[in-house]
């Protein structure tokens, strides 16, 4: 009975750590008919060309600056931004989405659905 019960829950671990097979959906991809994910972009008449880039191999940012990490275009990015404007005057969601803050190091700038 327990070589049974080891046998099949070997069975189970083997399954749960399969690859995907060829044309399945990968995990984190977007499936055919789910909603488009809001991205941010910066604001009208707003730039991130001062705002220095920061991580954990970087200078700390200056007073009053948080290292806040977001993607951009695609591209995922670290900056030295003020946490409490960041959302509501340098970057906005696309699609109605709210731009939101959260904590974590870096804090990390994403977008909430409406």
């Amino acid at each position: 009975m327990s070589r049974l019960m080891g046998g099949l829950l070997m069975l189970g671990l083997l399954g749960a750590c399969r690859t995907t097979q060829e044309g399945a959906p990968q995990e984190g991809a977007p499936q055919e008919g789910a909603p488009r994910e809001a991205s941010l972009s910066v604001r009208s008449g707003a730039s991130l060309e001062q705002a220095p880039v920061c991580g954990a191999e970087l200078p700390a940012c200056a007073e009053g600056r948080s290292c806040i990490a977001f993607t951009l275009e695609g591209q995922r990015q670290a900056r030295c931004l003020d946490a409490t404007t960041a959302c509501s005057e340098l970057l906005s969601c696309s699609d109605g989405a709210s731009c939101v803050v959260m904590e974590s190091y870096p804090l990390q700038l994403r977008c909430s659905s409406p």
